[in-house]
């Protein structure tokens, strides 16, 4: 993962809808730092931060950092893809950003680069072996991990040995370091069991996605069951879960893509929680991951466009600029043609 993670002036024009002059005006008028590469300017987090602030952006609303859990019963649909590149894009756009694996296989930690058999994970946390601040590892300026490791096997049944509130119990273990981070991102091993649902309590939002398969789709009906069975098993303590479904690895010229968007649509519950935005299958991701490297890295990338929509869309950054007006105001429909179209 680089060690100085930036992003183009015209990628975070064409998010704000702000134009490139505007935006060096902005850096110039505060003296903000750039990167040169070439005959280029890269911003660094800090001052894509600066710019957003500038233009009255709120990074963290509330006390809590906005939860994104990604989410799924069903294995090989890309879930830790989208989980790198959530937290990694968040953090180039200013977030501060905790990333969380919870599997044991710990394929978000290999994603940045940070397996290492000494690592304190999340079990050591739970266990009281370790602090949360033991455990974190910096990825970069604006992004840290709490890593994983086959060492998380154990959390079944540590947890199984213990009476929690289920429905809170990430927050009792999380909230001493919410001052130090604007948004939180899981990823989540393909599994029910006592851990995933703390999670998917825990989350703002819960982020499912689904491939071209009938597989994939099964596991989104399956995946939204379960939301359902927690939000009954936990009403007393009034317990809402929030989810969202999105297209990954979509590709327009398969007829399966289609179809299963069309069954999606036949069901009103899936249909009123499926994003507009869907991620496009891209070769960028399996060529990064192999590097241990960044897709926002790479010069052109549709499933980096894609990525960077899609936090725009959770992250609130797409209805700060529809509210803004002036120089920011457009509308979704059209941030979606310019990202994904």
């Amino acid at each position: 993962m680089t060690r100085q993670p930036t992003l183009k002036v015209k990628e975070i024009s064409t998010i704000t809808n702000l134009s490139v002059h505007s935006i060096y005006r902005i850096i110039n008028e505060k003296k903000l730092p750039v990167i040169n590469q070439g005959n280029k300017k890269l911003l660094p987090p800090n001052t894509v931060r600066e710019i957003f602030e500038s233009r009255a952006f709120t990074y963290k609303k509330n006390v809590k950092p906005k939860v994104i859990n990604i989410f799924g019963m069903k294995g090989g649909i890309g879930k830790t893809s989208l989980a790198t590149a959530i937290a990694e894009g968040s953090s180039r756009l200013g977030f501060r950003v905790l990333a969380i694996d919870i599997d044991m296989q710990g394929n978000l930690t290999q994603a940045f680069d940070k397996k290492d058999p000494s690592n304190k994970v999340l079990y050591d946390i739970i266990s009281e072996e370790a602090s949360i601040d033991e455990t974190l590892i910096k990825v970069n300026s604006h992004l840290s991990i709490i890593p994983s490791s086959l060492v998380n096997s154990g959390l079944e049944l540590y947890m199984s040995t213990k009476e929690i509130d289920t429905p809170h119990y990430f927050d009792s273990i999380f909230n001493r370091v919410y001052s130090q981070f604007d948004l939180i991102v899981i990823d989540c091993p393909p599994s029910v069991n006592k851990i995933t649902t703390c999670a998917t309590c825990f989350a703002t939002t819960n982020i499912i996605p689904v491939n071209a398969d009938t597989d994939s789709f099964d596991g989104v009906s399956m995946s939204v069951g379960e939301i359902k069975r927690l939000e009954k098993a936990f009403h007393r303590s009034g317990l809402k879960i929030n989810y969202r479904i999105v297209f990954n690895k979509y590709d327009a010229r398969e007829k399966l893509s289609l179809g299963i968007m069309g069954q999606i649509a036949q069901d009103d519950e899936l249909a009123k929680n499926l994003l507009q935005i869907v991620v496009r299958t891209d070769t960028a991701f399996k060529n990064t991951k192999a590097e241990c490297s960044s897709i926002f890295d790479v010069n052109r990338s549709a499933g980096k466009e894609d990525c960077l929509a899609l936090i725009s869309e959770l992250t609130g950054i797409y209805d700060w600029v529809e509210n803004s007006g002036g120089e920011n105001k457009q509308s979704k429909g059209a941030s979606e043609e310019v990202m994904v179209g």
